[in-house]
């Protein structure tokens, strides 16, 4: 969702080093589909944030999370129905006619809006980038890129 920011966080990633780690994520679990069963990942690996902000997130509901995000804004004049938007959408959350559709599902990723050749999807992420910056120096995650099977 920062990817119009300046600086954007997580800057420089991914790079040369994320690219070969994917490439051995991947042979690592085509490997481990032929060869093996899966264990369980233990969920103490990824419960790495402070007591009390892990508490603030549980309180939290993604329904609620998803009322935060500004709209997007659809301008049909520009939308020439080429369905990238579409076809980008992790969840399916978009339908086609005369421009496109958001619906319910819609999980805010905003891929519509970063893809659209057109700039036909928009939508006003200053508030969220103020939010995810402030968010990230509370937080203080490094950039580290990890890798869980």
């Amino acid at each position: 969702m920062m990817w119009a920011e300046e600086p954007p966080l997580g800057a420089n990633h991914p790079n040369g080093k994320d690219d070969r780690m994917i490439e051995e994520l991947v042979a690592y679990v085509t490997k481990k589909l032929k060869t093996a069963v899966p264990s369980d990942l233990p969920l103490g690996d990824l419960d790495y944030q402070e007591p009390d902000l892990r508490q603030q997130m549980l309180q939290r509901s993604f329904e609620a999370a998803k009322a935060l995000f500004p709209p997007k804004k659809v301008d049909p004049a520009l939308c020439t129905v080429c369905g990238i938007c579409r076809d980008n959408c992790p969840v399916g959350a978009i339908t086609l006619s005369n421009a496109p559709h958001m619906t319910d599902l819609c999980i805010h990723c905003f891929n519509c809006v970063r893809l659209c050749p057109e700039s036909a999807i928009t939508a006003d992420l200053k508030s969220i980038h103020a939010f995810i910056r402030q968010r990230a120096s509370l937080i203080e995650e490094s950039t580290k890129t990890q890798i869980f099977t």
